[in-house]
């Protein structure tokens, strides 16, 4: 099942085609169609950016604080560090925050700097039962001109 979405203006319904495999997991589709096999845990910003228009989804900056300080982030999102502290560990609050920032179902969209990061507390927050949890590809940088994040691609931006 593909579903092909063309022009500005498409809803969030109608840009993400959820696919759903023999097992009952889900991988979700790209604006135009293609499919995305990150683990089924991934989502363009273009994507992310019209459900947060269409009020369906909360975006969730997990940088440290100070990136987030010192470069600004994605106007709308909330904080919730994935890493703290000087070492850059796991934030041991990190699943229980992202449960009592959303309502019971609700589509959550994790943004890092390049998509690494968010990609990896995305799998951790589903592994711990939240289903609705989605990493942002390419981040608010995007990756070394493979895929385009967040800012390059000029959505909402707020300066720390």
């Amino acid at each position: 099942m593909s579903e092909h979405i063309s022009g500005a203006g498409a809803t969030f319904q109608q840009a993400v085609g959820v696919l759903t495999s023999a097992h009952g997991s889900q991988a979700l589709l790209s604006p135009d169609g293609g499919e995305d096999f990150s683990a089924g845990l991934t989502v363009t910003p273009s994507t992310a950016f019209a459900a947060l228009e269409d009020g369906q989804a909360i975006l969730v900056d997990v940088r440290t604080h100070e990136e987030r300080k010192a470069g600004g982030y994605p106007a709308q999102s909330i904080h919730i560090p994935w890493r703290i502290g000087p070492a850059l560990l796991r934030n041991p609050r990190f699943t229980r925050e992202l449960s009592s920032k959303a309502a019971p179902g609700a589509i959550l969209f994790l943004i890092c700097r390049s998509g690494a990061r968010s990609l990896e507390a995305a799998a951790a927050a589903r592994k711990a039962g939240l289903a609705e949890v989605w990493s942002v590809s390419g981040g608010c940088e995007g990756e070394a001109s493979t895929v385009e994040g967040w800012r390059p691609l000029g959505l909402p931006w707020s300066q720390g």
